[in-house]
């Protein structure tokens, strides 16, 4: 299945929770308009200070909206169009993914109307190594990386999703624009799980492997809020 992943910078003025409030109603009123999309999911993040064994990446990421469809572009669909500019006040910055969803461990979903499933879930923003194409980190990335993840105790779910394409829809400071190469989302049976999958500060197993041929790293724990 194909997604735009948009990744979101909170404005300085907005606070938390009318930041999260912004993201919320824009994509309930998109879902109700935007033809050929088959799942929106906003996602809250509660904390982005986790250590890695490779260094963060340099975007700062406060939100990020999931949208799956049929792989059509919505670029040019006024419905789209709309939701970035009711984004705009509460953000920075809005960079928009197109990528290409894959399913290691088919994850629970959440509640339609809000809430999260009763579960942890961890997002990771990831930066090949510069000798890496991006073609051949995709394949280790599905077919070495991700039956590893397969290992982890009381994991739950887990799915990549492998750029295609990048776009920044807006930003208060215009300069470089910076595009990592795949997202990941995890979901762990509570966080006293999450912690002992993946220590904070001690790079071992599927955290080990990944610093192979993963240069930065972005993880953030989120709350998910299911619009469709």
């Amino acid at each position: 299945m194909h997604a735009t992943l948009l990744l979101l910078t909170r404005a300085p003025d907005a606070g938390e929770s009318a930041f999260r409030a912004c993201c919320v109603e824009a994509a309930t009123r998109l879902a109700a308009e935007l033809p050929g999309l088959a799942g929106c999911v906003v996602n809250h993040v509660l904390d982005s200070a986790r250590r890695m064994p490779v260094p963060r990446g340099a975007f700062a990421v406060d939100g990020l909206v999931q949208l799956a469809g049929d792989g059509r572009d919505w670029a040019a669909e006024p419905a789209y169009a709309a939701l970035i500019e009711s984004l705009r006040p509460c953000t920075t910055a809005i960079l928009a993914l197109d990528t290409r969803r894959h399913d290691v461990i088919a994850p629970p979903e959440p509640p339609r109307g809000g809430g999260s499933a009763p579960m942890a879930k961890r997002m990771s923003i990831l930066e090949r190594d510069s000798s890496v194409t991006l073609a051949g980190f995709q394949a280790w990335w599905l077919t070495v990386h991700g039956p590893k993840v397969k290992d982890v105790p009381e994991l739950r779910g887990s799915r990549q999703y492998h750029l295609r394409g990048a776009r920044p829809e807006w930003s208060a400071a215009p300069g470089a624009v910076w595009v990592p190469d795949g997202v990941t989302e995890l979901w762990l049976e509570d966080m006293a799980a999450m912690e002992r999958a993946f220590p904070p500060v001690r790079a071992a197993g599927v955290g080990a492997h990944a610093a192979t041929r993963i240069a930065r790293m972005t993880t953030l724990i989120v709350e998910d809020h299911r619009i469709l």
